[in-house]
């Protein structure tokens, strides 16, 4: 018998070999719930979940989570709500993504858990109903939930940080509420006492892992059968494959190796450094890090033998002649999307975008990657169309004052206008370029909120984290030629305050702030040209700390800082 501590994805890609080699009925998959949430009245386990359809055979490959050929009509039609929710409403939030059929698995366990079942008993009916042959078993039954204090905001749920803020902001500490008296669901210690073998499945030490730990007597019993415990790394030269396992390792002081995993579970199973311990590499070999250890004495050590450090890094702003633009500018990668077509009103331009990008040569999105999406075809599928006259000059122009908060300078047919964003542009930023003649493209109400909705479609169809820009092409101020500019921004820094760091000889800048939004605007516009019919292009290789949460704000001059008003 095989019992495996489990997680989310990796877990579940484990156990799907796992499953392949070993008779499913022989396994008992223990799984982390520390991550379950509640959203929009629905009892949602992620780990749970995604372990059963990846053993279903009906995950989302490119994803891995959520069930393949999944529809997004629900969430879809909730970001009808999103302008008149009050702010300290949760209702119709759709930063979480639940697809159709996904939707159907939440709805019978809430109904079943309001009905009085147990979480283990809904678990194994859930399991049975996909027609898997192995044991899973939620770790209590007991609600359990990952806290994570990040740096600025201080603690948010799980979700809120791995979803919400796409774990991309630092942490400073982990708890696991409730775990102090939570009781192992039924099944989980007996697992343990009978198992041939303990795997520590491939899933993040400490948020994946921990809570499992946290449960009273799961630790003891690793403890009593250390000489029966295998733990596999998520670790693969020094980088995690999927999730925030490396990053998260070294915010809380440790090293983002197999070691580092292995120091979160000292003393009990793991010991850095102990010579009776036994190690083998990973699927890579030798250069591809160390995956798999296994500890005869309660300890374990890297294949070479020596105990590394605790990693501590010097912070950023401290490093000398440092400039987050320059470190990995020459590995920038930029291509154009092809393949969108002609978006109509209605279109669900995420969709639009992951089908262009499923058929994109270069492979499939990347976390970390962000992607520049010109206004027409924002303003297309949000109907942001209007009927002008295309034989009356007094048509445009009425429109484009219409548009306008006030008009900054006239000059015969051209006017400079400052929108209701805050933009100061040309003509309200209403164009008659690549739509039908007698139409005019407004710009979008809220660019920000066009962008956001864009991520997080990507977000729940590919399971990647993204930064999205909606650029526009802008005149400037005493300088020939347009260029284009970031006019919505979702997941990307409008701009990067290097105030206080260094320069390359080391001295204190004290104004700098780079407007990296529309730096990358503007380079992602080379590749869609102006009369290409390319609307999309993504750009591979900014730096990760511009991807966070921003706002247009950001790019927008207060009037008061404004030499010119």
């Amino acid at each position: 018998m095989i019992t495996v501590l489990a997680g989310g994805v990796g877990a579940a890609r484990y156990l799907r070999g796992l499953c392949r080699a070993v008779d499913p009925a022989a396994i008992t998959a223990i799984v982390n719930t520390g991550d379950d949430t509640v959203m929009h009245g629905l009892n949602i386990s992620p780990d749970l979940d995604t372990i059963v359809y990846t053993l279903a055979e009906a995950i989302d490959p490119d994803r891995g989570w959520g069930l393949a050929g999944e529809t997004w009509t629900t969430l879809g039609a909730l970001h009808r709500f999103a302008s008149v929710r009050p702010a300290h409403s949760h209702a119709g939030e759709t930063w979480f993504g639940l697809g159709d059929q996904d939707l159907a698995t939440h709805l019978y366990r809430t109904a079943r858990l309001d009905e009085g079942a147990l979480l283990h008993q809904v678990s194994g009916e859930i399991a049975r109903a996909w027609g898997l042959k192995l044991t899973v078993i939620p770790m209590t039954d007991a609600t359990v939930s990952t806290i994570v204090d990040v740096v600025a905001e201080g603690e948010l749920s799980f979700q809120e940080y791995f979803v919400g803020r796409r774990h991309g902001v630092p942490v400073r500490a982990v708890r696991f509420a409730g775990a102090a008296s939570a009781s192992p669901a039924p099944g989980v210690i007996d697992a343990l006492q009978a198992a041939d073998t303990i795997v520590i499945a491939p899933s993040n030490p400490i948020v994946s892992i921990g809570p499992l730990r946290a449960i009273e007597g799961i630790e003891q019993a690793l403890v009593e059968r250390r000489e029966r415990v295998v733990a596999i790394s998520p670790i693969v030269a020094g980088a995690a494959l999927k999730g925030p396992a490396d990053r998260m390792l070294v915010e809380l002081g440790h090293e983002a190796s197999v070691v580092g995993g292995c120091s979160v579970v000292r003393p009990h199973l793991f010991h850095p450094g102990h010579r009776s311990c036994r190690c083998w590499p990973g699927p890579g070999g030798r250069g591809a890090g160390d995956a798999l250890h296994r500890c005869r004495h309660h300890h374990a050590f890297p294949r070479g033998g020596r105990a590394a450090r605790p990693h501590h890094p010097q912070p950023r702003h401290h490093r000398p002649h440092h400039d987050p633009r320059r470190r990995r500018m020459s590995r920038l990668t930029i291509w154009p999307v092809e393949g969108i077509g002609e978006i109509r009103p209605g279109n669900q331009l995420g969709d639009v975008i992951v089908e262009a990008c499923r058929a994109e040569p270069n492979g499939p999105l990347l976390d970390g990657d962000v992607l520049v999406v010109t206004q027409k075809v924002v303003s297309k599928a949000e109907n942001r169309l209007v009927a002008v006259d295309a034989n009356d000059p007094l048509s445009h122009k009425r429109l484009v004052e219409d548009e306008a908060v006030r008009v900054v300078r006239r000059r015969g047919d051209l006017i400079i206008t400052e929108t209701r964003h805050g933009f100061i542009c040309a003509n309200s930023g209403v164009d008659l370029s690549n739509v039908e003649r007698g139409t005019a493209a407004l710009l979008p109400i809220d660019s920000d909120r066009s962008a956001r909705r864009i991520r997080d479609i990507i977000r729940a169809r590919l399971g990647v984290e993204v930064g999205i820009i909606v650029s526009d092409t802008f005149g400037r101020p005493w300088r020939r030629g347009l260029t284009d500019v970031a006019i919505g921004v979702a997941g990307i820094a409008g701009v990067v305050d290097l105030r206080g760091t260094p320069d390359s000889l080391g001295r204190i800048m004290q104004v700098t702030e780079v407007a990296v939004a529309d730096e990358i605007a503007a380079a992602a516009e080379l590749v869609m040209g102006k009369s290409s019919g390319i609307p999309v292009a993504v750009v591979r290789g900014v730096e990760a700390e511009w991807l966070r949460d921003a706002s247009m704000t950001e790019l927008i001059r207060p009037p008061a800082e404004d030499l010119f008003r």
